[in-house]
Formats: C-alpha cells, structure tokens, sequence
C-alpha cells in the first residue's frame, strides 16, 4: 500500500506548506499532493493563499 497526503494552501504561505511537506517526508508518505487553485475555496477572498 502506498500512502499521500493532501496539503491545501488556503489561509498559509509558503514557508508554512515547507515545513509541512518536510514533515510528510519526514514521515514517509509515497506522495504529497496540493490544489492548483488561485483563489481561496471559501472563507475570506482576501486571506492568505499560496
């Protein structure tokens, strides 16, 4: 079996998605995955999206 995760850059930056990713790594996750969406889902148009 092989493991992913999915990390969604709504309300961070991209320091913060580094050491996420990092952490996925560090854990041994097979793959790591993140939306290519340019604008926040919900929430505040205005927040933080990387």
């Amino acid at each position: 079996m092989k493991i992913g995760v999915q990390l969604w850059p709504q309300a961070t930056t991209v320091a913060e998605m580094r050491t996420a990713w990092r952490a996925a790594d560090a854990m041994g996750v097979d793959s790591i995955w993140t939306w290519d969406h340019f604008y926040p889902l919900s929430g505040d148009p205005e927040e933080r999206h990387f």
